[in-house]
């Protein structure tokens, strides 16, 4: 760390910041960490000035506003918008994610170290400053500081996620900091943090299914499209994220089925026992009861692994017996996301609605053998993505069986 004590005999790292530790080395420590987060509060003279916001930049999503430290380039690449330092390595990202959170300091802490947690799966990551919140432009937000890899010119990693429920987004800050001449720079990342101002977004809509048979709650940015056929199968709604990287889909299939999770999850199980033979597959959660709009059924959580990559997927079976049906639901996101792109999943399903049948109630259900024999269900989901550009599409795959009469 022989670069970083050079820095603090400078002064451009202020000695404030490495108060008690044991030969000037920092080791990272938590007051350098806190100098990071937060920029440099009262300390040394000769400390330098942060670099002054200069313009102001808009998201091409329209979603936010920030102030770009004077020199700064802008740019985007398929993660959001990148900001680049003059004459430097450094970059700060801001990366916008399905995310539906309530904007609270318990929801931006719970989001934060999700994001550490899956950056600490590389042994040489290592948190230096522990998550603290720290509201940013009315939203609740939280911050922290890591370091990457123990060579003596280490990467430095600002790390920042900001909360935007009225956007069904989470906002990640990634600053890079290559070495410990760039340290420096960790004020200008957090003043563009700190101008961080998100835009209106327009209200969320409903989905109406063209039968009346139900609606379903559509976040701002999203799509929903009706009869989307994959594998032969009309689907009743497929519902994407911006970019498709998280995707909900809804079908039915007409058969007079029992109210109940007894009713709901010998079909499940179904679905489950045919992924099971899929690479990589695991039960994340077992079947288990659910209630969607006081409507019992089934839901279950597994991972599978369809390329070299792995996908979470939410299974639910939803007995209706007054529209003589079920509905099933499958919501598919990459597994690196699932901690936060799960609760937009959740409350999608969660806001369904099943609307009052126009029919009177259908027969008694048919026996769980004859449902079983006849109408199989749900047999494979998979999500794909386009090579290297990294554009990602949901993709709901239904193999159909040929139906044999009972």
């Amino acid at each position: 760390m022989e670069a970083v004590d050079a820095n603090i005999e400078a002064g451009s790292i202020p000695s404030c910041c490495v108060e008690g530790i044991s030969g000037g080395r920092l080791l990272i420590a938590a007051s350098l960490g806190f100098f990071i987060l937060f920029g440099a509060g009262s300390g040394a003279a000769s400390r330098p000035a942060p670099a002054e916001p200069a313009a102001s930049y808009v998201d091409p999503g329209n979603q936010f506003r920030i102030q770009v430290p004077d020199g700064w380039s802008t740019g985007t690449d398929v993660d959001g918008v990148v900001l680049r330092a003059p004459a430097t390595n450094a970059i700060l990202k801001i990366m916008p994610d399905p995310g539906c959170f309530e904007g609270t300091p318990d929801a931006a802490l719970e989001v934060i170290n999700a994001r550490i947690e899956l950056y600490s799966a590389n042994p040489e990551f290592r948190v230096v400053e522990q998550p603290v919140y720290h509201p940013v432009g009315g939203h609740a937000a939280a911050r922290a500081f890591a370091a990457h890899s123990e060579s003596s010119s280490p990467v430095y990693l600002l790390v920042a996620v900001v909360i935007g429920p009225e956007w069904a987004t989470v906002w990640t800050f990634a600053g890079f900091m290559n070495g410990a001449s760039e340290l420096t720079l960790a004020s200008a990342m957090n003043a563009t943090l700190d101008s961080f101002e998100a835009f209106t977004a327009p209200p969320h809509t409903t989905f109406s299914d063209a039968a009346d048979r139900f609606t379903i709650a559509v976040h701002p940015g999203w799509t929903a499209v009706a009869g989307t056929v994959v594998g032969g199968v009309s689907t009743d709604a497929l519902i994407a994220s911006p970019g498709s990287t998280v995707s909900v889909i809804v079908a039915s299939e007409e058969r007079t089925v029992d109210g109940s999770y007894e009713g709901a999850r010998p079909v499940l199980q179904e679905a489950l026992d045919n992924l099971s033979t899929e690479s990589g597959y695991q039960i994340l959660e077992a079947p288990h009861p659910i209630a969607v709009d006081g409507h019992p059924g089934a839901q279950a959580t597994v991972s599978w692994a369809p390329s070299t990559y792995a996908v979470v997927q939410v299974l639910v079976v939803l007995p209706a017996p007054e529209w003589g049906r079920f509905w099933g639901f499958v919501g598919t996101m990459f597994s690196w996301d699932a901690a936060i792109a799960r609760s937009c999943i959740d409350a999608t399903i969660g806001s369904f609605d099943i609307r009052p049948a126009a029919l009177p109630p259908p027969a008694a259900p048919e026996s769980l053998s004859v449902l079983q024999a006849a109408y199989p269900w749900l047999l494979a989901i998979a999500l794909g993505a386009t090579g290297t550009e990294g554009l990602v599409l949901g993709i709901l795959i239904y193999r159909q069986r040929q139906r044999r009469d009972a």
